[in-house]
């Protein structure tokens, strides 16, 4: 994948740390940056679960995804 980010970002699924496995350009598209990420076996499954990304001291707005057993 292309260039990562100068700071590793964090993300935690439903208050869970997550494990942060890429971070930079996506590749081929210029200008986006994409974020992949584990989500722990831990987790419940529910339809509403909140995802929060912080880099450099900054936190997104929460988003919710899907998670099934």
């Amino acid at each position: 994948m292309g260039n990562r980010t100068v700071v590793t970002p964090t993300v935690t699924i439903d208050g869970i740390p997550g494990e942060m496995l890429f971070s930079g350009a996506a590749t081929g598209f210029v200008g986006l940056n994409q974020v992949t990420f584990r989500i722990p076996a831990s987790t419940r499954a529910a339809s509403d679960i909140p995802v929060v990304l912080s880099i450099g001291g900054r936190q997104s707005n929460t988003v919710t995804i899907a998670v099934g057993p």
